[in-house]
């Protein structure tokens, strides 16, 4: 079973530990950003199962 974790934080550097964590079989449930847009391009690319507005 895969653990679900969620991200707070989308800056420059997010996309090395979405990959990490991505090979570490992790499966990232959840984005949170102060910038509401950081977070759009990780659900669109697959990360994320989906993302709700809120």
């Amino acid at each position: 079973m895969r653990p679900n974790i969620g991200v707070i934080g989308c800056g420059s550097i997010a996309k090395f530990h979405f990959d990490a964590l991505e090979k570490a079989g992790v499966c990232v449930v959840h984005v949170s950003d102060i910038n509401e847009t950081a977070g759009k391009p990780y659900s669109s690319i697959g990360y994320l199962k989906g993302m709700a507005e809120e």
